[in-house]
């Protein structure tokens, strides 16, 4: 509001000089003063970037963002609309803490990837009732105490009606798998991939939970982060696996 004044000065001023340019009686003086008008436009336009922006960080910013595979960065851990990357996609990893957030706001892509796909879904999401699923309960928030457990049985639940909503009839084989793994302090960041293409990666950084956090919306390049995080979803799903904590929903 403090800067509305400011811009009108210089939108009157604009106004003005433009005004008496095209005032004066000589063609060639006209034109020659309106080329400087420009000229100066344009100069205070690029000072007033350079004053706002730092051109070698943003630059810096562009190139090892096209390097990492970071096609986005959102202020939140949710994106409003539909994942159409998801919906389509016949190999879906999840990895999060509760997975309460991505399972409820994703019901039709899972379901659509299901039907449509025969989509192999493998959720990673914490051991309910370890030391970590309570480290995070206390560093997010006291009132969070004793919810984190609970919401991971939920989603259990949530999948296993995913699952029979897409079946609705068919025989299991004709739709896709859902299979629950679990861990207890391999969290990093939370993590949708989708058929090695397209990553959604959430930093965790509590008492800040997932859903409010920054994320990085990823694309797959030789150096990427994006072969980062499925390289640790494999690594978290091999332990879960070879401790026996991964089973299939149905």
């Amino acid at each position: 509001m403090n800067r509305i004044p400011s811009i009108l000065i210089v939108i009157i001023g604009l106004l003005g000089t433009i005004t008496s340019i095209y005032a004066m009686p000589n063609d060639m003086v006209r034109t020659i003063s309106f080329g400087v008008f420009v000229l100066l436009i344009v100069v205070g336009f690029m000072a007033l970037i350079i004053q706002e922006i730092s051109l070698p960080s943003a630059w810096s910013i562009l190139k090892n963002s096209k390097y990492l595979g970071v096609k986005k960065i959102h202020v939140t851990g949710t994106r409003g609309e539909a994942l159409p990357q998801m919906a389509n996609a016949s190999t879906i990893r999840i990895m999060a803490v509760s997975g309460n957030t991505i399972v409820k706001l994703r019901k039709d892509e899972i379901i659509h990837a299901l039907r449509n796909k025969r989509a192999d879904i493998r959720l990673l999401i914490a051991q309910p009732g370890s030391v970590f699923v309570s480290d995070v309960e206390a560093a997010e928030s006291t009132y969070r105490i004793g919810q984190i457990s609970p919401e991971i049985i939920s989603v259990k639940q949530l999948l296993y009606e995913y699952w029979r909503e897409a079946l609705n009839g068919r025989k299991p084989e004709s739709i896709g798998k859902i299979y629950i793994g679990h861990y207890s302090t391999h969290l990093r960041v939370s993590l949708i991939i989708c058929d090695d293409a397209w990553g959604w990666a959430t930093l965790n950084l509590p008492p800040k939970r997932a859903v409010h956090s920054v994320s990085l919306e990823l694309v797959q390049t030789p150096n990427g982060l994006l072969k980062d995080a499925i390289n640790h979803f494999e690594a978290c799903w091999d332990y879960a696996f070879d401790n026996q904590l991964v089973h299939e929903v149905r």
